[in-house]
């Protein structure tokens, strides 16, 4: 009998050793969760967001991806170096002709600060694809955000 209840303290001792590493594991989770101190430089800015909206499909077809990898590398990317986002869309919209037209799109979103500067160079951006690709229209839609970087 004197064997049998050496296993049994052995199984105590690994029970309590595990309940201290979860109650340990617990607080240490608590300080996790709790949200980082705010630098000064961090504080949001007013700032415009603009979206463009490029349809994909042009007279004769489609623009390809590598119409598009050019486009970027030559019209925006110059324009906005500091950064913008692009992402896949499916759209549809009724054009001139009254006609409804469902398209692949590309969607541009840029962050700036709103000068002439950035006013600028989103229309040239809008000009130069209208002109390229022969399209109707671009779609433009600002708005008003703070961010922080």
């Amino acid at each position: 009998m004197a064997g049998s209840r050496q296993p049994v303290k052995c199984v105590c001792c690994l029970l309590a050793c595990a309940v201290v590493l979860a109650l340990g594991g617990c607080t240490g989770s608590k300080r996790a969760a709790e949200p980082p101190e705010v630098s000064s430089s961090a504080r949001p800015a007013q700032r415009v967001k603009t979206e463009l909206y490029f349809g994909l499909a042009k007279p004769g077809g489609q623009i390809t991806a590598e119409e598009w990898r050019e486009f970027m590398g030559t019209v925006i990317t110059p324009r906005f170096p500091a950064g913008l986002t692009v992402y896949d869309a499916s759209g549809q919209w009724r054009g001139g002709s009254g006609q409804g037209v469902k398209e692949a799109t590309k969607v541009l979103v840029a962050i700036h600060e709103g000068t002439a500067a950035c006013e600028r160079a989103i229309e040239e951006i809008r000009a130069e694809y209208k002109k390229r690709f022969q399209q109707e229209s671009v779609l433009r839609a600002d708005m008003k955000v703070e961010a922080s970087y």
